[in-house]
């Protein structure tokens, strides 16, 4: 996933997006055994599940949060590189760089917004519609896996970018 010589911060960031990642995995499994049962319990029985609605919302952000995280540090983001390709390897690196700055300060402003988010959810105690579920220990992992995003473009800058073409994926953290 990284090269062996990577900086330890770099080999943490990657086992905890891997393990986010992994988690997120597990969610996505869980969700797909509750979408079959809920079908088969819709149209075979006449008894879907109540509660595949709510799970599946919440879920489905935990899922883009959690795995963003690996798919970052590995740099395996689908990209459109036919113009950095043309272009010099220093000049491509400095591109590189710049775009992951402004990335940088994008992920700062998430990271921010998301965390004000999960705190006005918890002060305002809001819940699900249906089983109550209360919302922001989902918007604090959020946050929180946002954070691992911002952490993983942060390396990126202090690595020198080495974004485009030159990312390593058979090596293991």
């Amino acid at each position: 996933m990284e090269d062996e010589d990577a900086g330890p911060y770099s080999r943490l960031n990657g086992r905890v997006a891997l393990w986010l990642a992994r988690c997120a995995a597990v969610i996505l499994a869980v969700m797909a055994v509750i979408t079959f049962a809920d079908v088969i319990g819709r149209y075979a029985f006449n008894r879907p599940l109540t509660f595949t609605l709510e799970f599946t919302e919440l879920a489905m952000g935990l899922i883009v949060f959690l795995a963003v995280g690996l798919v970052t540090h590995t740099r395996e983001h689908v990209s459109v590189d036919f113009v950095t390709l043309r272009m010099a390897p220093k000049l491509r690196a400095a591109v590189d760089v710049f775009i992951n700055i402004v990335t940088f300060g994008y992920l700062s402003v998430l990271v921010w917004r998301l965390g004000e988010k999960s705190w006005d959810l918890y002060e305002l105690g809001d819940m699900t519609p249906t089983y109550f579920i209360l919302l922001w220990p989902f918007g604090l992992i959020m946050t929180i896996s946002a954070l691992l995003f911002l952490t993983s473009t942060l390396l990126h800058i202090f690595n020198g970018g080495g974004g485009s073409g030159s990312q390593t994926t058979d090596s293991k953290i």
